[in-house]
């Protein structure tokens, strides 16, 4: 089975911006047409779009929901969101609104018993989603210590079901310096062979190629396809013969 390139749009106030170590003072606009992002990567071959609504994810609600409705009508391939998901009915607006994966984070820390009935009813349509810096996890947009270790997370998660991760190296994301190899090498020790895609950090086309040799499923791409660092269709062809 091939290696999943997956580009990611990051929302926030409507408009496409990336972040610097998921700092919301260090934003770059990229894009104030979400949509046309969305359909260029689509042209380019994307199998699957990453969507992350900031607002939401700080703020605790679902934000850009007519933005990610527009994305999904506009579009033919699968997307995931993540941010702002804070209880089963906003999984299901998810859903009911084209989205094909929902990604959960800071619930699983402030409502882990919502979370644990989500990854139950809803299975391969829910993905958990660990962010963490320097081992322990972060949430409400990267802005609050769970003082969780991630690896403790991972581990109870796997316990209880979860059919699919996405572990993201904050100290990583955005900086175009190369993802953390060992970090993600770890993490899917722990949880086995339950797909793992990673996120944080790819700058170059050989990123991609490293990255690509571990036990994981895929690997999303930011800032480094919206600076020309990364080429998609290049990235596709490397993911493509995996």
């Amino acid at each position: 089975m091939s290696f999943e390139i997956i580009p990611a749009i990051d929302l926030l106030d409507s408009k496409v911006v990336r972040l610097f170590k998921g700092k919301y003072s260090e934003e770059t606009v990229f894009s104030d047409d979400p949509v046309k992002v969305a359909k260029n990567w689509e042209q380019d071959g994307a199998q699957r779009i990453h969507l992350v609504d900031l607002n939401g994810a700080r703020e605790g609600s679902i934000y850009h929901l007519e933005i990610i409705k527009k994305i999904a009508e506009s579009t033919s391939i699968p997307i995931q969101v993540g941010g702002g998901i804070r209880s089963l009915s906003n999984v299901e607006e998810l859903l009911d609104a084209g989205v094909d994966r929902v990604i959960l984070g800071s619930i699983i820390i402030k409502d882990r018993n919502t979370a644990i009935r989500a990854i139950s009813e809803y299975g391969d349509s829910v993905i958990c989603g660990i962010d963490s810096l320097n081992g322990q996890i972060l949430i409400q947009g990267w802005e609050e210590n769970s003082n969780i270790e991630s690896l403790e997370l991972a581990r109870e998660l796997v316990s209880v079901g979860a059919t699919r991760f996405i572990h993201t190296d904050i100290s990583r994301d955005g900086t175009l310096e190369g993802p953390n190899i060992n970090s993600m090498k770890e993490f899917s020790g722990i949880i086995g062979d339950i797909p793992l895609i990673a996120s944080g950090g790819i700058g170059s086309l050989d990123d991609i190629r490293n990255i690509s040799s571990i036990n994981i499923e895929g690997v999303i791409v930011g800032r480094a396809l919206y600076t020309g660092d990364v080429n998609l269709p290049d990235a596709l062809r490397i993911g493509n013969s995996n």
